[in-house]
């Protein structure tokens, strides 16, 4: 096998639990080699051993294989994950952001012009960030949706909340802006960019700390039988180009009460097969040893004198 496929091949193996380190006290020569049937030879000369504890573990083979390739298959993927996360959060994120609460909720931001909002760290004025959002739910968004908007907004009842107990959302569908949207913008607001739409649903990362949950809320949320419903997100047609399905976006999830969703603050994005394992935990991994615990060998015997003068022996540790 040549260097480089044997490195990789070995690197699998001990991702895999395959003790892959050099033998101790297990040198062969060739004339004890040749001692030896085909069989105990290539066990002789191997370097890969499986523990004794572990010969009746089950191997998942399908599983590692995902989790070590992760990166390698995703390779498609990572470019258009680190444009959405240097990207976003978008116009219409950065909006209800600042109307509704969030990062940009209630900052100052007169001095800035629409013009400059290429720049990544561009505030919006608060009636730029309402124009933004009414043209994205009339546009895009259902009747529904925008005939509650626009009753709450005349009542002066619009509020948003954080989604608790998630890490941020999955992707489902990605729906781009239609022509018609694309001809609403260019008569209406020919200065904003055409929103589409994106479903996602809550996503939790198991490579992260689990959240304080009781027994029957994590029993439903391990079974899927957990409800909540998908996030309806508006994004520009740039962010939605970068968006895939089984895309994940580590992120705070807001909810606005006229039926929409919104994000901000993108802190990680992971391709569609982000698996995680412990494997890269247990990588070089030694079983710990007792130190406390005396080998039969310390034993000795002591011989000590008893009253009458004659010898008593005594095992002592």
């Amino acid at each position: 096998m040549e260097p480089d496929r044997r490195e990789v091949f070995m690197r699998y193996l001990a991702y895999g639990g395959v003790d892959v380190g050099p033998k101790m006290f297990t040198g062969v020569d060739e004339q004890e080699l040749q001692k030896l049937d085909s069989e105990q030879a290539l066990i002789a000369k191997g370097q890969a051993s499986i523990r004794h504890e572990c010969t009746k573990l089950t191997v998942d083979f399908n599983t590692v294989v995902k989790g070590y390739l992760s990166c390698d298959i995703a390779a498609k993927e990572l470019w258009q994950n680190q444009e959405f996360a240097t990207s976003s959060p978008g116009d219409f994120n950065k909006a209800c952001s600042t109307l509704f609460g969030g990062f940009f909720y209630d900052v100052n931001a007169e001095e800035n012009s629409w013009n400059k909002r290429k720049n990544w760290n561009f505030l919006m004025k608060k009636d730029v960030a309402r124009k933004v959002v009414k043209f994205a739910i009339a546009g895009s968004g259902t009747n529904t949706m925008a005939l509650q908007f626009q009753t709450l907004a005349n009542q002066n009842a619009l509020h948003s909340a954080l989604v608790p107990d998630i890490h941020g959302f999955e992707v489902i569908a990605v729906f781009p802006p239609t022509p018609e949207v694309r001809e609403f913008y260019r008569h209406h607001a020919p200065d904003l960019n055409p929103v589409g739409r994106m479903v996602g649903k809550a996503y939790r990362d198991p490579g992260k700390p689990r959240y304080d949950l009781s027994g029957e809320e994590r029993l439903m949320w391990e079974t899927g039988a957990a409800s909540m419903p998908d996030f309806q997100f508006f994004l520009e047609e740039s962010l939605l180009k970068l968006c895939y399905p089984k895309m994940k976006v580590i992120t705070p999830v807001w909810e606005l009460n006229c039926g929409l969703n919104f994000f901000e603050d993108v802190h990680t994005v992971y391709s569609s097969i982000y698996t995680v394992l412990c494997n890269d935990l247990m990588l070089g991994y030694k079983q710990s040893v007792d130190l406390t615990e005396k080998e039969p060998d310390d034993v000795e015997e002591i011989e000590e004198p008893n009253g009458d003068g004659a010898g008593k022996k005594e095992t002592t540790l």
